[in-house]
């Protein structure tokens, strides 16, 4: 009877593991699509941090110059980098808003723990990657947006 239960149970397990950690064509292109857009999402993110710093140490800088009320040029300057400044802070919120509102796929260990699927049950492959590429194109749309603003 014992090899019997052995023989089911490794059975039994193998195909446990089978079936949560094979995904469909679908679904490997989505985690990969996934994985690129949070790569992508890391490097605007330290770009436009580098660029905020950069910005306040120039601005500081300004401040601490005492012609600058004086000098009309220096004062025009101030006011742009100023302005530049305060829209890479919008933009960097935006960056962090997308990667919250960003819905993750959970990792076959996860969904082995019962993780719940954050596309909804009824979600097929197809819904998934549909909802990656939406993901995608609007952060093409905000990195395009964040191109013109650091040039």
């Amino acid at each position: 009877m014992k090899p019997f239960r052995f023989l089911f149970s490794s059975f039994f397990l193998a195909f446990v593991a089978s079936c949560t950690t094979s995904d469909s064509p679908v679904l490997k292109e989505a985690r990969s699509m996934q994985q690129s857009m949070m790569q992508e999402c890391q490097g605007l993110d330290s770009l436009v941090s580098s660029k905020i710093t950069s910005l306040e140490g120039t601005l500081t800088e300004m401040t601490e110059d005492t012609t600058l009320n004086a000098d009309t040029a220096k004062m025009a300057t101030y006011i742009s980098l100023k302005g530049k400044y305060n829209a890479l802070l919008d933009a960097k919120t935006r960056i962090d808003n997308w990667r919250v509102d960003m819905k993750l796929l959970p990792t076959p260990e996860e969904i082995a723990k019962g993780a719940e699927n954050p596309f909804g049950k009824e979600a097929s492959d197809e819904d998934v990657l549909r909802t990656m590429k939406s993901s995608n194109a609007s952060l093409l749309t905000l990195k395009s947006e964040l191109d013109e603003l650091i040039k």
